[in-house]
């Protein structure tokens, strides 16, 4: 499932930077000027001048927090993180801040922190749309589920016209097992936005769960016509042509075709491996099968039952067996002492 949705980076208007008590015109000018390569994508350049500003003037708060944004967009996080600290330090009371330094934490990973930012965010305005929605995928990726919900829910009562949080909620129900929901949502993320690539893959992961795999082709196919390089939906396609409990949908050739073109379109996620282990599994491949379940299980951090579930697969695979969807032998949940299915997390 994804939660993913285009984040554009906040620029602070010119306002807020010609209101700033700044010593003397030129730090304003020079950061305005960064705001204009900002926007034009010059990021190197956009440093250059945000970094002039705050060398006249280091007490110019706006300007650390924007030269944050210009490290993010050139991937640059640690940076991102120290700037928008130095800007929280000398403005407090900046939600903006908080909500820019929480998705620079939520970017690498650091769920814990991106959260308490997050938090913070929406204390100092409490009609923060980007900050539910974000601190709801930093809950998701906790595995908070009913945290995330509220935070979404909260998104759209806030603004009932959000696909993204529709279609986010809907991805959390589908985690929680409560489908019907998960496709209500969706259907009102597709409704609001009818060419959605992510709703539409999500919601063909809600009809694969509940074994209606002629609708979840259907979802998916559309996610990838609306959007070719959408890397989940050529990944879930993949794994139900790979490891649907019905023959008549298995497809080893095209599963390895999608899975492959997944892996190439989000290189550097080793969660796509264990969808091509799947995939070379049932195409007959047990070699290629067995090399890439190895990689997948040794680049995740992989919770219990995660690393439970793909430890199993590669038992599979050495036994020259493909995996199915099936729920995993009763003696392996007992002792995890949890119930768990096997699924591509």
């Amino acid at each position: 499932m994804v939660l993913r949705r285009v984040i554009v980076f906040a620029m602070f208007g010119c306002v807020v930077l010609l209101t700033h008590a700044a010593q003397g015109q030129d730090a304003t000018a020079y950061a305005q000027r960064g705001n204009e390569s900002f926007g034009k994508g010059q990021y190197d350049s956009a440093i250059r001048e945000y970094t002039e500003a705050i060398r006249l003037d280091p007490s110019f708060a706006i300007a650390y927090c924007n030269r944050g944004s210009a490290w993010k967009c050139k991937g640059e996080f640690e940076a991102a993180i120290r700037d928008c600290t130095d800007a929280i330090r000398l403005d407090p009371s900046n939600a903006q801040v908080y909500y820019n330094r929480g998705s620079d934490w939520l970017t690498i990973g650091n769920f814990d922190n991106a959260i308490r930012d997050f938090t913070e965010a929406i204390r100092l305005d409490p009609k923060y749309t980007d900050a539910y929605f974000d601190r709801g995928a930093a809950w998701y990726s906790e595995e908070a589920y009913d945290n995330a919900i509220r935070d979404f829910t909260e998104v759209i009562r806030l603004d009932p016209q959000s696909a993204d949080a529709y279609s986010g909620r809907g991805a959390i129900w589908s985690e929680k097992g409560e489908h019907d929901n998960a496709i209500r949502d969706l259907n009102e993320a597709i409704r609001l936005n009818p060419r959605y690539s992510i709703a539409y893959s999500n919601r063909g992961v809600a009809w694969r769960s509940k074994n209606d795999y002629d609708k979840a082709l259907r979802d998916y196919g559309e996610a990838i016509r609306l959007d070719p390089k959408n890397a989940d939906a050529c990944n879930n396609v993949a794994w139900l042509y790979a490891t649907c409990p019905q023959a008549r949908y298995r497809d080893g050739k095209k599963a390895v075709e999608y899975a492959a073109k997944a892996c190439e379109l989000y290189r550097g996620n080793p969660v796509r491996l264990g969808v091509l282990a799947a995939a070379y599994a049932e195409a007959g491949d047990f070699e290629s099968a067995i090399k890439w379940q190895q990689v997948f299980i040794g680049d995740c951090q992989l919770r219990n039952q995660s690393m439970a579930a793909a430890e199993y697969r590669l038992a599979l695979y050495r036994a020259r067996k493909p995996y199915r969807e099936y729920p995993i032998p009763d003696a392996l949940k007992q002792r995890l002492r949890v119930p768990i299915v096997a699924r591509v997390q």
